[in-house]
């Protein structure tokens, strides 16, 4: 389902609130514009936003206002102009009395390349890759574009390399390392490895979908 979003995350919005609270003596914090601006760091009027989130719901889209694809109570998903898949993930659902919620973070999980074809097909095969695919597939298709039907798995001293390419790091945190069509070495930090044993990392990879193992590992995208 499609939603409206605020292209802007407030990290930890509870928390802000009620820290906000405690340093004003325990009296509530009590106007929409006070906590826009001093707490979330709002650069915009509370009024020039509303007028921007009714331009959003007659479909003109803006920098402040987008629909996303909800995939849960915590997560959704949009495509931005430019084709970064974007992930929005909601840690708190905080209610302060406006029709928008502030997203936790938001993250880039990958790139689209702009075609001619249906935009519905095109959401809807991210849908479902979002929610069928393991983690491991979904990255190295949307994210390092080197999508792979098979997994050729080497062990070696720091962790383990896919198809001759990839290396996933596994110590105090997951990272994958690869060369781009440039031959410069890229890198980018998955998530933490916890107590987990490479073994049960690397099966979670490859049969947890993103959000499941997120939530599993806290990765970069959030839980």
């Amino acid at each position: 389902m499609k939603k409206i979003v605020r292209n802007m995350p407030v990290f930890c919005s509870e928390s802000l609130l009620l820290f906000a609270d405690i340093e004003n003596e325990k009296k509530p914090v009590s106007t929409i514009e006070h906590i826009l601006s001093d707490i979330f760091h709002e650069e915009t009027d509370y009024q020039s936003l509303l007028q921007q989130y009714d331009n959003a719901l007659k479909g003109m889209e803006n920098a402040y206002f987008s629909y996303a694809s909800f995939c849960d109570m915590k997560h959704a998903i949009r495509i931005d102009e430019t084709g970064r898949v974007l992930l929005y993930y909601y840690q708190d659902q905080l209610s302060i009395g406006i029709p928008w919620t502030y997203p936790h973070q938001i993250t880039q999980i990958g790139t689209l390349e702009k075609t001619e074809g249906n935009e519905d097909e095109t959401w809807g095969l991210l849908l479902k890759d979002l929610n069928t695919l393991p983690t491991l597939s979904f990255l190295l298709k949307y994210y390092l574009h080197m999508p792979q039907s098979r997994y050729c798995m080497q062990t070696v001293e720091e962790g383990y390399i896919v198809n001759d390419f990839l290396k996933i790091i596994l110590d105090s945190h997951i990272t994958f390392e690869w060369m781009d069509s440039q031959n410069e070495q890229m890198g980018l930090y998955i998530a933490d490895t916890w107590w987990e044993t490479n073994e049960q990392i690397m099966e979670d990879l490859t049969s947890m979908n993103l959000l499941e193992f997120g939530k599993k590992y806290n990765g970069f995208w959030g839980r």
